[in-house]
């Protein structure tokens, strides 16, 4: 487990079933990507701890809608329109808090790399060479 119930608990200031941590553990490991066995670095660990604490407790009110979830970005009946944000495909079921968290991952960053041009030499045009 990336947090216990404790931590989780007084992170949150709410009671945090052990169930629940579990599941929201096992929510968080779908978005980043990894299991728990997988994230060695301890300072990962610390944020995903961190991401399970703030996603149980955003489910703690709220678990029957990250189940139950329709994938769409706007919705509406009526008057009444819902729409999520551009581009982030985890807006209704990963706590705004959570999301924050695992954008400190160090295997969620870029995995670009900058390159320089293949051949430095300078070409030096001369008149005489025509």
């Amino acid at each position: 487990m990336f947090t216990d119930r404790e931590t989780a608990s007084s992170l949150t200031n709410r009671e945090i079933t052990s169930d629940l941590l579990f599941r929201a553990q096992s929510i968080i490991e779908t978005y980043v990507g990894k299991v728990d066995v997988e994230v060695l670095d301890s300072r990962d660990r610390t944020w995903l701890g961190r991401a399970t604490a703030y996603q149980a407790a955003y489910m703690m009110d709220n678990e029957d809608i990250v189940y139950e979830q329709i994938a769409a970005k706007t919705t509406g009946q009526n008057d009444s329109l819902i729409s999520f944000k551009d581009g982030d495909n985890a807006s209704p079921w990963i706590a705004p808090l959570a999301v924050m968290a695992c954008k400190r991952l160090t295997f969620m960053n870029s995995r670009s790399i900058t390159t320089g041009k293949v051949s430095q030499r300078r070409k030096l045009y001369s008149w005489r060479r025509w």
